[in-house]
């Protein structure tokens, strides 16, 4: 699944429904009021499953996508936010990371605790907004 926005149109007519490339994709559009990604992420949620990964389109990690995903079903959380210690190097640091938990993730207000950045790589569990008992 592929969720676009501004200009997605233009990623649909290159690589259509992948076929020519062996694979499927579907396409989630954020909407006429452009909200973000998260707008894109909510009219997806029927079609992505009980837990699924979100990925920056602009992101390659050299990580063990496998290995992330069986850690964050195994710990039973809700989410996973993959975070690289990034000391102001890349971007604007915006976690704060301590005693293996994020303290605070926030792109607007800075504190000085701030050394980590996210890292482009999630995963959730749709529960929280998914209608109806679990």
């Amino acid at each position: 699944m592929l969720c676009v926005g501004y200009l997605g149109e233009m990623i649909v007519d290159r690589y259509g429904d992948g076929a020519k490339w062996d694979v499927h994709i579907d396409y989630s559009f954020d909407g006429p009021k452009l909200l973000g990604t998260g707008g894109a992420l909510i009219r997806a949620l029927p079609l992505l499953g009980d837990a699924f990964y979100i990925l920056y389109g602009d992101s390659y990690l050299p990580v063990d996508y496998l290995e992330v995903g069986r850690s964050f079903l195994a710990s039973g959380r809700l989410g996973l936010m993959t975070i690289y210690e990034n000391q102001e190097r890349y971007d604007t640091s915006n976690v704060w990371f301590a005693e293996g938990k994020i303290k605070v993730y926030d792109k607007k207000n800075k504190v000085p605790q701030m050394h980590h950045i996210d890292y482009g790589l999630g995963l959730l569990r749709a529960r929280p907004w998914t209608a109806g008992p679990r």
